[in-house]
């Protein structure tokens, strides 16, 4: 029973970090009961799916072909969701076969644009 709990901790811990949720950090507790209260997914879906979001995000960053802090990132039900703006199709590309090739991800949705230079 300890370790499931900690494990969702740590996943809704290591995604704020990765995405800057200042409202983790204010009312971590709050936070997840707000989501909960407020998502079709259960605590544990919405703790895997954060994490997955914060693999995707550490693999982006760790790419040095990809300009990781011009991509969103946002998972939901194991499909991720990729946003933002990036200056070549390659980059676009990696950002998508990093996701795709992340552990948990079931399907990603590429939302990424071209910007004019």
């Amino acid at each position: 029973m300890r370790a499931p709990r900690l494990r969702v901790s740590l996943a809704l811990a290591v995604a704020a970090i990765l995405q800057g949720c200042t409202a983790a950090v204010i009312g971590g507790a709050a936070v997840g009961g707000y989501y909960v209260g407020k998502d079709e997914r259960t605590a544990v879906q919405i703790a895997e799916d954060a994490a997955i979001t914060a693999a995707v995000k550490a693999r982006l960053i760790a790419d040095p072909d990809v300009r990781a802090f011009d991509i969103n990132v946002d998972t939901y039900d194991a499909v991720v969701l990729l946003q933002g703006r990036v200056t070549t199709r390659e980059q676009r590309g990696a950002a998508e076969r990093l996701a795709r090739g992340t552990r948990g991800v079931r399907g990603v949705r590429n939302e990424l644009t071209l910007r004019r230079r």
